[in-house]
C-alpha cells in the first residue's frame, strides 16, 4: 500500500497495526510518496491500496473510501500580521512567499487552484515533502503555509500561529482502489475495517 506522509496524524498507521494483529499470516509492504507519485503505483498495479486526499482524483476509476475530513488552514509566524486573525480569506494572500508541499501533493494542487480563483499565482519560495520542516521554517519566519488542520495539531506550535481560511477549504483522506480489481477476501475485511 502507498500513503502520502500523514497516516500518523489520522491514526492510519495504529489502524494498520491493529489489522495486522488479527491477521497473523498478512505481510504488509509500504511505500510512501507525494500523491502523483503514490496514484502512479496504484495505476501500475505496483500496490493494491492508497491512502490520498480525494480531491484531485478521479472517480470513474477509482474506488475511494473517505476515512477522515479535514480543512485547510494557514500556517503563519507569531510575528506575522495576519497571526493575530482568526479568520483571512484567499484573495488577500496575493502579496506573501509561500512554504508549501511539493508540486506532487494533493494540497499543492489545492491550493493553487483557490488562488487561480482568486486571480493570483501563489509565490511559493520553497518545496518541502515534510511537515516538520515547513512549520520550522515558516517558525523561522522564511514565509506562511497551507496545510491541512489535522496534519499540524500534533505539532510543537509555540512560534506558529493557525489561521482559518474564510473559504472553508474541506478535503478528505481517503482509502482508494483501482475500481475493476477484484477484492481478495483479507483485502476485503481490511477495506471493511479501515472503513467502519
Amino acid at each position: 500500500m502507498g500513503y502520502i506522509p500523514v497516516i500518523n496524524q489520522y491514526n492510519i498507521a495504529k489502524l494498520i497495526g491493529s489489522f495486522k494483529n488479527t491477521v497473523t499470516d498478512l505481510q504488509l509492504t509500504f511505500h510512501e510518496g507525494e500523491h502523483a507519485d503514490i496514484l502512479n503505483l496504484l495505476f501500475s498495479q505496483k500496490i493494491d491500496f492508497a491512502f490520498l486526499r480525494s480531491d484531485t482524483l478521479d472517480y470513474s476509476n477509482l474506488d475511494i473510501t473517505p476515512l477522515a475530513q479535514d480543512e485547510l488552514v494557514l500556517i503563519v509566524p507569531k510575528s506575522h500580521p495576519l497571526s493575530k486573525r482568526k479568520y483571512v480569506s484567499i484573495s488577500e494572500l496575493s502579496n506573501e512567499s509561500f512554504i508549501s508541499l511539493g508540486k506532487n501533493s494533493g494540497v499543492y494542487d489545492f491550493f493553487v487552484s483557490e488562488c487561480m480563483k482568486a486571480s493570483f499565482e501563489p509565490n511559493v519560495v520553497c518545496f518541502n515533502s515534510r511537515i516538520e520542516n515547513i512549520i520550522g521554517l515558516v517558525s523561522a519566519g522564511m514565509g506562511i503555509s497551507p496545510l491541512m488542520r489535522k496534519t499540524v495539531e500534533c505539532f510543537d506550535k509555540k512560534n506558529i500561529s493557525v489561521v482559518l481560511l474564510k473559504e472553508k477549504i474541506h478535503s478528505n483522506l481517503c482509502l482508494v482502489h483501482l475500481k475493476d480489481k477484484k477484492l481478495s477476501k483479507i483485502e476485503k475485511n481490511f477495506k471493511d475495517y479501515l472503513s467502519k
